[in-house]
């Protein structure tokens, strides 16, 4: 192995793994129909050439660890949607062009997405879209993407799913995206006194 920095596996700092250099025969030397699909950290191993080993190089941004599904319960409260977000690269340099949050599936009426600026991002207008513009870091999109938030402006919102994708483009164009799941739920409204 040659010698590079240690990765953090999961973003608390406790566990951290040795990264193969461009070198070293087990880079991009693994059998990719092991199945496997993920790296140790949850950042997504290579389909054709991944690495043998626990941590997966990629200049690549990783988004994780993000819940699948979130709960709209009522229409006073909007829900976060990223708030454990992480975002990643094991190029600690590497700059965001443009982080954008959309309802692609589901959206009913009364539906909205908004975020709260930050000091070093500002987002675009509440709506069914969403793009935070400013700083390039890594951190301050992690930071500005914790903010992101589902309402919905009707008294009785139309129950179901909304499906919410995520999408960052990297400064090389490199597209990383996820997706979140809100369930709204039916809004039970109490019956007059009598």
């Amino acid at each position: 192995l040659s010698p590079l920095p240690l990765a953090d596996n999961n973003g608390d700092g406790l566990a951290e793994s040795m990264a193969l250099d461009s070198t070293n025969p087990a880079r991009d030397g693994a059998d990719p129909a092991s199945g496997v699909t993920v790296d140790q950290r949850g950042a997504p191993r290579s389909a054709t050439d991944p690495s043998v080993g626990a941590f997966e190089v990629t200049d690549a941004v990783v988004l994780s660890p993000v819940t699948d599904v979130v709960a709209f319960i009522d229409n006073v409260t909007p829900v976060a949607l990223f708030p454990d977000l992480l975002v990643r690269s094991d190029d600690p340099n590497r700059k965001i062009d443009e982080s954008r949050i959309e309802i692609t599936s589901g959206a009913q009426p009364g539906d909205t997405l908004s975020a709260e600026p930050t000091p070093s991002l500002t987002p675009s207008a509440p709506g069914t879209v969403v793009t935070l513009s400013g700083d390039r870091q890594m951190d301050k999109h992690e930071a500005g993407l914790r903010t992101v938030r589902f309402s919905n402006s009707l008294a009785s919102p139309a129950p179901g799913d909304r499906t919410i994708t995520l999408r960052v483009t990297d400064e090389d164009g490199i597209v990383t995206t996820i997706t979140r799941t809100v369930t709204v739920a039916a809004t039970v409204d109490e019956p007059p006194a009598i």
